[in-house]
């Protein structure tokens, strides 16, 4: 940090060191305030900054929560610049996910990959798009696009064991896809938890707990990532539960979500197991995954008797 405050001294008026600056004080020091503070400053400096006006917009989403103004200023990148790529995606995923304009979202998806046909990150977001559209040999083809381009990705590796998984309901070539992955990076959190869903479902229980394990020693990991850990656990873990339960808590009030992930598989394997709150855990499932209000879970005298 004493780095970036020399160097904005000395170049007070470059608003992309700025952009740089809030990006680390957001992702790495999780100083939200202050990088707020430096990214409008950026913006005071050159409010027609593409790439500070995108990263602002995925800021507010992330930690803001606030999806009218992240969509203003995804607009104002992409009038910025109406072929950068990641703001085309980012808006498009926004309107996926936030907005749930599905229409709208696909032709900004589309816009994303005229403007960049081998751009990795939009090809995986697009094909996930249309896997939840039941568009699944598209999807499969812009993932196969991906892979190809970067074939050691390991986003490019997980992404598509997930497809293969939820998709073509191919359990044992994800799981191949995912040792890839961890083989390449074993310290990609999204990949461990993944592979570890697939292992619980799997009944492959000793597998799943390592990789849990293994997932929650990582530094700095993101909560919509340990609020899936928290429920494998709830959900698998029966000696976990008091306290797993607690964390939950915890986790949904900060307003932790994993939208539109699929947790059937897993409430399937806990009824077969005789889970004493399956009522509970789905509820739960209900609003990390569908954006239902917290509020709904008040119903149940154990979640309301955590303090």
């Amino acid at each position: 940090m004493i780095i970036y405050k020399q160097a904005i001294k000395q170049y007070e008026k470059s608003y992309e060191l700025y952009c740089n600056y809030a990006h680390v004080l957001w992702k790495e020091c999780d100083n939200i305030d202050e990088a707020e503070r430096i990214f409008l400053k950026g913006l005071e400096l050159n409010p027609k900054h593409t790439i500070t006006l995108c990263n602002y917009a995925s800021f507010l989403l992330d930690k803001r929560k606030d999806v009218e103004n992240a969509e203003l200023f995804y607009k104002r990148a992409i009038e910025a610049d109406p072929k950068n790529v990641t703001a085309l995606s980012n808006y498009a995923i926004l309107l996926d996910r936030e907005i749930k304009d599905i229409d709208q979202a696909e032709q900004f998806f589309k816009r994303a990959l005229e403007a960049d046909p081998r751009e990795v990150h939009n090809l995986r977001s697009y094909a996930n798009f249309l896997t939840r559209k039941n568009d699944i040999n598209q999807a499969d083809l812009l993932f196969k696009r991906a892979l190809e381009i970067e074939p050691n990705n390991t986003s490019n590796l997980g992404s598509y064991a997930h497809f293969l998984l939820t998709g073509r309901k191919d359990a044992d070539k994800a799981i191949q896809f995912y040792k890839r992955s961890i083989e390449r990076d074993p310290k990609n959190g999204n990949n461990l938890v993944n592979y570890a869903q697939i292992l619980f479902i799997a009944k492959k229980d000793e597998e799943a707990r390592a990789l849990i394990k293994k997932a929650l020693e990582l530094e700095n990991s993101k909560d919509d990532l340990n609020v899936e850990i928290c429920f494998y656990r709830l959900a698998h873990i029966r000696e976990d539960w008091p306290k797993e339960l607690k964390t939950m808590k915890a986790l949904l009030t900060k307003g932790a979500r994993s939208n539109n992930w699929d947790f059937s598989a897993n409430i399937k394997r806990a009824k077969e197991t005789s889970h004493p709150n399956l009522e509970l855990l789905q509820a739960i499932a209900d609003i990390i995954s569908k954006n239902i209000p917290i509020e709904a879970l008040d119903k149940y005298p154990e979640w309301q008797n955590i303090v």
